[in-house]
């Protein structure tokens, strides 16, 4: 089973797929530079395809159906679509997520990273002894809603979105600068073993890329 047919099976709606492909694509950028131990590119490229096959279910298809982006035309649609998914899988994205990797029988080493991913998460990234696991929750976190960030810009968006929700109690704001500054030794430690600056990477003929991408072999 390709990328392509994953995302048909699981009905992912596109700008998820486009997400997934964009991460995929920054990780292959830090692969194609690396000059540090021995890289399982597969586990790689298969973790970034699959970290967010259950993610329509945090969707907001009420209030923020806008998030769909071109499809937001079609969104009664993607709601009898997150139904089915709550009904097969519960309300936890994570856990859906999870479950379809294990159905789709992926790697191993790929299927715990998977287990493994998100920014509350990012200490253990930090501590880990894989440069697999750093290089997929990394590329995730230069991954904006509408192209490549940089982990400082990226960060001020989520802390702008925590106030906007209302998060703002002193232990969620320690929390997050405790992860914040994991992050940014996450970035240091891939940045001593590539060739080029990680903020020089650049998003350019996604496009075309996202062809070969979605032919990719997962399982």
């Amino acid at each position: 089973m390709n990328a392509r047919e994953l995302y048909a099976r699981y009905q992912i709606p596109p700008n998820l797929q486009e997400h997934m492909l964009r991460v995929t694509f920054v990780a292959g950028q830090i692969c194609d530079r690396w000059r540090g131990p021995q890289l399982d590119r597969g586990t790689i490229t298969t973790a970034a395809l699959t970290h967010d096959l259950g993610n329509l279910l945090k969707f907001d298809l009420v209030h923020k159906a806008h998030f769909l982006g071109s499809e937001e035309k079609n969104v009664e649609h993607w709601k009898k679509v997150k139904q089915e998914l709550m009904l097969k899988y519960g309300e936890d994205e994570n856990v859906a997520t999870n479950e379809m990797c294990k159905e789709i029988g992926i790697d191993p080493k790929a299927f715990w990273i998977v287990n493994n991913w998100g920014f509350s998460h990012f200490e253990q990234v930090k501590d880990s002894q894989s440069w697999e696991y750093k290089i997929c929750v990394y590329s995730d976190h230069r991954v904006g809603p509408f192209g490549l960030l940089t982990l400082g810009d990226r960060f001020a968006d989520q802390q702008a979105r925590y106030k906007l929700q209302g998060h703002q109690s002193a232990h969620v704001s320690d929390q997050f600068e405790k992860l914040r500054d994991c992050a940014y030794e996450v970035e240091k430690q891939i940045q001593e073993h590539v060739s080029v600056d990680l903020n020089a990477l650049v998003m350019h003929d996604v496009q075309s890329v996202f062809d070969t991408l979605l032919s990719v072999a997962i399982a």
